[in-house]
């Protein structure tokens, strides 16, 4: 599950949530969001570059392999990696938000 303070924190950053390309979805699943969209939201790589501006990643980050990726992909990559593993999501946001906390 995405926690809401993230999904916050990702419309800060400028994000919209559409389905279909056309709908604003975003105050919707603001208001409403109860985690049964978290898997849309996880796949929807604007929803990964808003938290990342909103939280001030900056550019690249640097793989186990040492290849330079955006920051927002390395950081989804590791959520979806700890889905696949069953590991912590909880301890990933915790740490994610807290670290970025202004």
């Amino acid at each position: 599950m995405i926690p809401r303070e993230a999904i916050e924190r990702a419309i800060e950053g400028g994000w919209k949530w559409t389905q279909g390309g056309n709908t604003d979805l975003t105050s919707w699943v603001f208001d409403k969001y109860e985690g049964a969209q978290w898997q849309e939201i996880a796949l929807d790589a604007t929803f990964w570059q808003a938290l990342g501006k909103a939280l001030e990643w900056g550019v690249d980050k640097r793989d186990e392999g040492g290849v330079y990726k955006p920051s927002y992909r390395a950081y989804a990559e590791v959520f979806y990696d700890l889905i696949l593993t069953k590991g912590d999501t909880e301890a990933f946001w915790r740490d994610l938000l807290k670290a970025n906390d202004k």
